[in-house]
């Protein structure tokens, strides 16, 4: 599966918050969220597909205590939101650099099957330079 082209756009030293609704026709056309029950949903901000570290990491399992993560808002029916903290963004250089958003399903009787990972979306991931700031 091909992942969804879908650009974001974010502003240095500004709060982020996306939601995400994950979904699929069935048989009349209309459009269902899937049930991502026990999936996990992570994402990576590099500046190329190939370097390391990421600028950015998230995932579903650890949404930190500055409230940057991905977070499930109703999993029956396919919905989360990313949250990336102002404190974050500010850290992130202004540019265009890449991201992609994998969903891993769960495997029996615990953890993650990665062999099945996917990527759900994938695009440019847009910083604009914060203007009113303070120096130190």
């Amino acid at each position: 599966m091909e992942p969804g082209a879908y650009d974001i756009q974010a502003r240095q030293g500004t709060y982020l918050k996306k939601q995400i609704t994950y979904s699929l026709p069935d048989d009349s056309g209309t459009q269902q969220g899937v049930d991502l029950t026990g999936f996990l949903a992570r994402m990576k901000v590099r500046k190329f597909a190939k370097t390391d570290p990421p600028l950015l990491s998230l995932d579903s399992d650890t949404v930190g205590v500055d409230a940057t993560g991905i977070s499930w808002v109703d999993r029956t029916h396919g919905k989360f939101r990313i949250y990336v903290a102002a404190t974050v963004t500010a850290t992130i250089p202004e540019g265009e650099w890449v991201y992609d958003l994998e969903l891993v399903p769960p495997h029996s009787p615990s953890g993650y099957d990665e062999p099945n990972a996917f990527a759900l979306l994938a695009g440019v991931f847009d910083v604009a330079a914060e203007v009113t700031w303070t120096t130190p």
